[in-house]
């Protein structure tokens, strides 16, 4: 497993760190802080999604370490670790990391923001879902109780 970190294909790598992450992989802890250096945007994400699972110092002080650098890809994929850990002055960052980031389902962490108690969060995911979803209604569409009020009518 932990020579597929070192692999030239990214999707070796991208593969290697969820399953290390997955089957919670303790041995492979070095390996994933390492390919949250990685210049794949994809295994840095994973790797960092796969981090969360461990509840280490060296885990957490590196995670941290993703604010001061601003690395969106890896706050967005740990965002649930930040959220956890409540660091005042993060949400920045955290909102950042889903508006910006380069995850395909950003939405997932927009319905985390929603119920995770920050009012700050909340807002931004609100924001960010109804500019997200309204352009996805292309057609006229049923609205609510509209069979009811025809009805009534055509009395």
């Amino acid at each position: 497993m932990l020579d597929a970190f070192q692999r030239k294909n990214a999707s070796y790598r991208r593969a290697a760190a969820e399953i290390a992450g997955k089957q919670r992989m303790v041995s492979a802890v070095p390996g994933l802080i390492r390919l949250l250096n990685d210049p794949d945007q994809w295994v840095k994400l994973c790797a960092a999604q796969s981090l969360v699972q461990f509840s280490e110092s060296r885990v957490e002080k590196r995670l941290l370490q993703a604010f001061s650098e601003e690395d969106l890809t890896v706050i967005a994929g740990a965002y649930e670790f930040f959220i956890r850990k409540g660091v005042p002055g993060s949400e920045k960052f955290l909102i950042r990391g889903m508006t910006e980031r380069i995850d395909g389902n950003p939405s997932k962490m927009a319905t985390v923001f929603w119920n995770c108690g920050n009012p700050k969060l909340k807002e931004a995911a609100r924001s960010f879902l109804l500019g997200e979803y309204a352009r996805f209604q292309v057609e006229p569409v049923p609205k609510w109780g509209s069979e009811i009020l025809k009805n009534k009518t055509d009395q």
